[in-house]
């Protein structure tokens, strides 16, 4: 019994030692597989590990079956379901990200950075990346947990 018991707790601590942060789709009409969005610090976590003053990257693939002339990205912190936007100089999608607007139907990998301001508190949040079109409704939205460390 004893055997059987310290086996189980091995195991579980080997899976939640190799798990990666959850990411997850939160809405958008473009078909995203969260198994293959890349983001700094999320590998071997479970949550990204963000640490301040540096530069958080994503590389978000995606495919649309529908045409859009403008794409805005937006990112927040949710924090008790409170979402609170993260300053973000590089909301233009359509410039220095990998995409050239209009997006026709096809697919795409939508690439970009975070600084990670040395202001921001040490904790954890969960972070929605949002690309947007022109009436601001999702075209493709993810969700993953994120500690903030110095």
């Amino acid at each position: 019994m004893k055997t059987c018991f310290i086996a189980v707790a091995l195991l579980a601590t080997l899976v939640s030692v190799n798990a990666d942060a959850a990411i997850k789709k939160c809405g958008g009409v473009a078909q995203v597989n969260p198994a293959d969005v890349v983001i700094t610090g999320c590998k071997g976590h479970t949550r990204c590990i963000f640490k301040k003053n540096t530069f958080a990257s994503i590389q978000l693939p995606f495919t649309l079956n529908q045409e859009f002339p403008r794409v805005t990205a937006k990112v927040y912190g949710v924090i008790a379901g409170v979402k609170i936007p993260f300053p973000f100089p590089h909301s233009n999608a359509c410039a220095e990200s990998g995409l050239q607007c209009p997006l026709t139907p096809g697919s795409y990998s939508y690439t970009s950075k975070l600084l990670v301001q040395p202001a921001f508190p040490s904790l954890d949040v969960d972070v929605e990346w949002h690309l947007v079109d022109g009436n601001n409704q999702d075209i493709v939205c993810i969700r993953f947990p994120v500690a903030l460390q110095s």
